[in-house]
């Protein structure tokens, strides 16, 4: 969709357990003040481009920056990063929401996935995450230089 430039929307939430969330700055803060308020359950640190999340988050944010880089056509800029911590997972879970063009008067094309990978307690990848990463690596051997996503 980014290579026909009908890709006009693109984002990505991350659900994470505290333990599992290595954050600097701001949202680290935001993050530390929810957990000493005793507050359980969801809170939504960050919501914004995905460019702004990296620094503030580099541990956490790979499947983001790799989703900005596929939907080359909105970039860092214009794809929309959501961390939500979660006190009560036991997983990574992410959810990739997908926007595409709409007929004259008709809502436009989405798509919308979730992985739920369980991780151990402080763990920033999940169990499954090493695995689909050698599949990725071994089907984009031989494709010559440059990044492939499979």
């Amino acid at each position: 969709m980014a290579d026909r430039g009908s890709l006009h929307g693109l984002s990505v939430t991350m659900a994470k357990a505290p333990h599992h969330l290595k954050l600097q700055g701001a949202i680290a803060e935001k993050m530390e003040a929810r957990l000493a308020s005793g507050l359980k359950g969801e809170c939504v640190l960050y919501e914004g481009p995905v460019r702004d999340l990296c620094s503030l988050a580099p541990n956490n944010v790979n499947t983001m920056a790799a989703a900005a880089l596929a939907g080359h056509n909105l970039g860092f800029d214009g794809t929309v990063a959501r961390l939500v911590m979660d006190t009560e997972l036991e997983a990574h879970v992410v959810t990739v929401e997908v926007v595409g063009p709409a007929k004259a008067g008709a809502p436009p094309f989405k798509l919308s996935t979730t992985r739920y990978n369980p991780a151990e307690a402080g763990a920033v990848t999940g169990d499954a995450t090493y695995a689909s990463f050698l599949s990725s690596a071994l089907e984009a051997g031989g494709r010559g230089n440059g990044v492939h996503f499979c």
